[in-house]
This record gives structure tokens, sequence and C-alpha cells, in this order.
């Protein structure tokens, strides 16, 4: 695990009941791919109360741990593992990279 995320889950659990942290943040998995940040959760629930709940906190924490600020990619779980799967080619990076941002415009509204 990361150690900026580390950091977050260890302030999480500290401030959350077990419930709340077993439900919410347990199932999330952060990702650093160069310098893009990216929180998966398992689906849209998890998704939604983190960004209202959460993200710009974790946004702050990045900015201070990384000395720069920081935007974090919010994703479901189905689209990291599709990344993954795709192996790299430019032009299905590039079609995925567009559906993430399609998505992050759909939490956003």
């Amino acid at each position: 695990m990361h150690p900026f995320w580390q950091s977050c889950v260890s302030d999480f659990q500290q401030e959350l009941s077990p419930h709340q942290f077993n439900t919410w943040i347990k199932p999330l998995r952060f990702t650093l791919d160069g310098d893009g940040f990216t929180l998966t959760a398992p689906n849209r629930h998890v998704l939604q109360w983190v960004k209202e709940r959460l993200l710009t906190r974790i946004e702050q924490n990045g900015e201070k741990y990384f000395a720069r600020p920081i935007q974090l990619d919010l994703a479901m779980e189905r689209w990291h593992r599709e990344r993954r799967e795709i192996g790299t080619p430019l032009e299905a990076e590039d079609t995925l990279r567009q559906r993430v941002i399609a998505l992050r415009h759909w939490v956003a509204s």
C-alpha cells in the first residue's frame, strides 16, 4: 500500500466506527500511475459516499504529502479491471481514459 494512502487509511480508521470503516474505506484501492492518482471503489454507492465526504480532504492531504496540488480520479472497480486487462496499446489506453473522464463527469453531476 502506498505510504500516502496508508496514512489516510490510518486516520480514517481512528475517526470512523469499525462498521463505517469496513463499509466505506476498506474496499477502496489507491493507485499512483505516473502523476495520476486514482481511488477505485467497488460500486457507485461507495464512490458517491467517498466523493461527498472525503474527496476534498484526501486531495488536501495529498497536496501536503506530495508538496503539490493533486487531483484524485475516482473510478469503479470494473473500469480499473478493464484497464489492467488492456495491456496498454495506445489506442485502447486513450479509449479507456475517455471512459474514465466520462465517469468522473457522471459522478460529479
